[in-house]
């Protein structure tokens, strides 16, 4: 064994302890209740204001076509297993409708519909590229996705229009 494997075990174990540490701290002390989200949104909005409206679309309309490569290698080959994972918390009903936020090139919605055919899949992004590439997976499945372009946190959906639960047995 080399020294090099040695310290990254000494590594590990100094995070898990450390983790350990921070449970245990977190169980003992009362902690503060988040921020409302008028302050969270209010705080996004001075500290990533700029990039939000200028620099993110223009990010991800260059990654688009090669995002879902980038996901797989990212994950060290396990996104197929996380979106497993993912999918096992979902309790689907026939003629469902579902909204997938932050849906870049509809994976989720493209696993939902190969789940459940009947489903109504809706589809949110900030990126027309992203979504544009999701539309033609989805489309080369034989799938429907329906697409809206926007800012997540201020969806265009009347309340309790869209739904869907996670499994109450996980």
């Amino acid at each position: 064994m080399t020294g090099r494997g040695n310290g990254t075990r000494l590594y590990i174990y100094m995070q898990l302890v450390a983790c350990t540490g921070a449970r245990r701290a977190n169980r003992e002390t009362r902690l503060s209740p988040p921020p409302s989200v008028a302050l969270r949104e209010q705080a996004r909005e001075r500290l990533f204001g700029s990039v939000w409206t200028r620099d993110l679309n223009d990010v991800f309309a260059d990654v688009a076509p090669y995002y879902d490569r980038a996901n797989y290698v990212a994950s060290l080959g396990l996104w197929n297993w996380f979106l497993g994972r993912f999918m096992a918390t979902i309790e689907l009903r026939p003629n469902q409708r579902v909204l997938d936020v932050c849906a870049g090139t509809n994976a989720v919605g493209i696993a939902l519909l190969r789940r459940e055919p009947s489903l109504e899949v809706h589809a949110m992004d900030r990126s027309a590229a992203m979504q544009e590439v999701g539309r033609q997976r989805a489309q080369a499945k034989g799938l429907s996705v329906h697409s809206t372009i926007g800012d997540v946190h201020e969806l265009p959906f009347p309340d309790k229009e869209l739904f869907y639960r996670e499994n109450p047995q996980m």
